[in-house]
């Protein structure tokens, strides 16, 4: 038999090794907090600034990208310290802060890391502001006289303001930019600024030659694109002088073909040595570069939108038919009123198919050919519309753009109560549309400004039901507040016309329900459901009856929060009536009494949204707070979604 000790001892030796191994584990730093050891750096406590009296600390430790212990609010913004060679770009951008608020001397005394402990440490940043410089005079000194108007004209820094050094490289940009614009592309502009005590004079010296003609361009990248397509889009010509604002306009029109990915103009200077040796004129060749996009292209979608609707999209379409720019464009969309009631809940579908001419008749004026089909069902009838339109738009300026646009809409009638709706009837228009448009971003714009102004006529003849003239104009501005905010404002105004008929009888014809103004809803005045404001059918209260007058002004403040996601503080106003003697100075400021709701007043709301961007515009919600007593059986509020913004 063997010995029992003997035994315990064996099991006592082969637990020793486990034993070991359990303790080293228990002892020993886990990988993550060994690695945050070895890797971690010291976290910043606090940023102490001294000196500086003309700029709040705050405003210099915003400019750091250094960081120092975040508050309760910002829980994670990051404040560890990385190192000197993270701190002196930051000391850089607090100068470049100082100089752009004209304190051109500012400079760092003195900047030292105070270690408190292994896992803090403190920065001390010493300044030295000097004196705010001003303005004095600003001169251009180089050119003939005529010359020398044109740029001052393109000076903003006025005398009087801080000498702030982004303003002054703005100047420089819109300088050369001047000279571009006047053939000398190759102009160089030296500044020299003259200081006395805390002023400045500004003078920039400008070397205008050589001018800059165009000897030959060449077309490359084009494989299904016809040369000739491209070339008959230039705005620059052999033999001509090369004006920057020539090409930025070839780049823009090509763009607008649609056809192409990227544009590029690249030039090659043919004498290199035209300006060295004194030469009035120098010749440049250009080479246009560019990237086709697919010709073909379809697209599926599905979307929701505060209009009480979902939507089922397909569309297809050929962009460059034959080489020759031509497009052919066919869309395919159902949408399903989710409107309680019974009768409105149903699929209304809408198909339109496009064809495109960018050269009408060989002439610089795009042409457009549009059928299309629609289903609308109304709480008291059902309507099918077909429509047939030919658009020609003309191009005269950068910014600006004419269309011309005839239509023939033939409707319908099914379901209906009122024996005065004709069963079928045509309604045929004529219109001239005038844009001005120079936004930046026509999805999301951050500055510029939209206008538009169209008038129409309908009926006389042309024939058709009814006749009438229809006036609109609009105008949109957007003003950026900094790099991170934007205001933005509209101004809408509307007045239909009727012809051989009085204004009570054009506001009850139903053959002009569809051709009357709407508000309310996501567009217009927030807070109201989609064209609930104005005049209704007092037998049926669903049935909005629209307006031969529209008033609607809309401003809102939208700003950045956090990556792609933005916030909006808006107000809104309008309505629109059926005769343009209703509108009364009294009308703008009943619903801010909280009076109750008329539907001849001017209806207001307030409110805030959300947006979320996407590469096809921001995802929008709003919510929209009625300002006094709320229309008819309409809540005090409304929840608006959609893509886009609202204007």
């Amino acid at each position: 038999m063997s010995d029992p000790r003997e035994h315990c001892c064996g099991r006592a030796r082969r637990l020793v090794p486990w034993v070991c191994l359990l303790l080293c584990a228990l002892l020993r730093p886990t990988p993550a907090a060994a690695q945050a050891e070895l890797s971690d750096p010291p976290r910043i406590r606090r940023i102490v600034v001294d000196g500086a009296e003309q700029m709040s600390p705050g405003d210099i430790r915003a400019a750091m990208r250094l960081k120092q212990r975040s508050c309760w609010w910002k829980p994670f913004q990051k404040n560890f310290f990385y190192g000197t060679d993270h701190l002196e770009p930051d000391l850089e951008r607090v100068l470049s802060l100082y100089r752009g608020e004209g304190f051109v001397f500012a400079r760092i005394e003195e900047a030292r890391v105070r270690y408190l402990s292994p896992e803090w440490a403190e920065l001390q940043i010493k300044v030295h502001e000097g004196d705010r410089i001003w303005v004095r005079e600003t001169e251009v000194t180089g050119t003939d006289a005529s010359m020398r108007e044109k740029l001052l004209e393109g000076i903003v820094i006025e005398v009087g303001q801080p000498l702030r050094e982004q303003e002054l490289r703005k100047d420089e940009a819109r300088l050369l930019e001047t000279c571009g614009d006047a053939g000398f592309a190759l102009a160089e502009i030296n500044r020299e600024m003259r200081f006395l005590a805390d002023s400045a004079a500004v003078i920039y010296h400008v070397a205008l030659r050589p001018l800059v003609k165009v000897r030959d361009i060449r077309i490359e990248g084009n494989v299904r694109t016809k040369t000739r397509v491209i070339r008959r889009e230039l705005a620059l010509r052999p033999t001509e002088t090369f004006r920057l604002a020539k090409a930025i306009d070839t780049q823009d029109r090509l763009f607008e073909l649609g056809l192409f990915r990227s544009v590029r103009i690249l030039p090659n200077y043919a004498d290199t040595t035209g300006w060295i040796s004194g030469r009035d004129a120098v010749d440049i060749d250009l080479q246009i570069r560019v990237s086709e996009k697919p010709a073909g292209w379809y697209g599926l979608g599905f979307g929701y939108s505060s209009a009480d609707r979902a939507r089922l999209l397909a569309e297809w379409g050929y962009r460059n038919i034959q080489g020759r720019g031509r497009a052919l464009r066919m869309l395919a969309e159902m949408s399903y009123q989710f409107q309680q009631g019974g009768v409105r809940e149903i699929w209304e579908p809408h198909y339109e198919v496009t064809f495109t001419e960018p050269w009408l008749f060989d002439i610089p004026v795009r042409g457009q050919l549009s059928a299309y089909y629609r289903f609308v069902r109304e709480s008291s009838f059902d309507e099918d519309i077909a429509g047939l339109a030919l658009r020609a738009g003309w191009r005269p300026a950068r910014f600006k753009r004419m269309v011309a646009k005839i239509e023939n809409k033939r409707t319908w009638v099914f379901r209906s109560d009122d024996p005065d709706i004709p069963a079928e009837y045509d309604t045929r228009f004529l219109s001239l549309s005038f844009i001005e448009d120079s936004r930046d971003f026509i999805l999301d714009p951050r500055r510029g400004s939209f206008s538009q102004a169209v008038g129409e006529y309908a009926g006389g003849f042309l024939g058709g039901v009814a006749t009438f003239t229809r006036w609109t104009a609009s105008y949109a501005s957007y003003v950026p507040l900094g790099p991170r905010a934007t205001w933005a404002y509209r101004l809408r105004a509307g007045y239909l016309h009727p012809i051989n008929m009085s204004i009570e009888e054009a506001s009850s014809l139903p053959e002009l329900l569809d051709e009357r103004f709407r508000a309310g809803g996501g567009t217009t005045v927030r807070g109201y459901r989609e064209e609930s404001l104005g005049p209704y059918d007092a037998e049926d209260p669903d049935q909005e009856l629209g307006g031969l007058t529209l008033f609607l002004f809309n401003t809102e403040l939208r700003f950045d929060l956090i990556g792609r996601i933005g916030a909006v503080l808006f107000i809104d106003g309008g309505n629109v009536w059926s005769d343009y003697h209703d509108i009364k100075a009294s009308h703008f400021g009943h619903a801010w009494q909280r009076a109750d709701y008329s539907e001849l007043h001017v209806a207001y709301s307030v409110g805030s949204g959300l947006r979320f961007r996407t590469p096809v515009g921001p995802l929008r919600l709003d919510y929209g707070l009625k300002v006094g007593r709320a229309p008819r059986s309409s809540g005090p509020r409304e929840w608006h979604l959609s893509l886009g913004q609202a204007f």
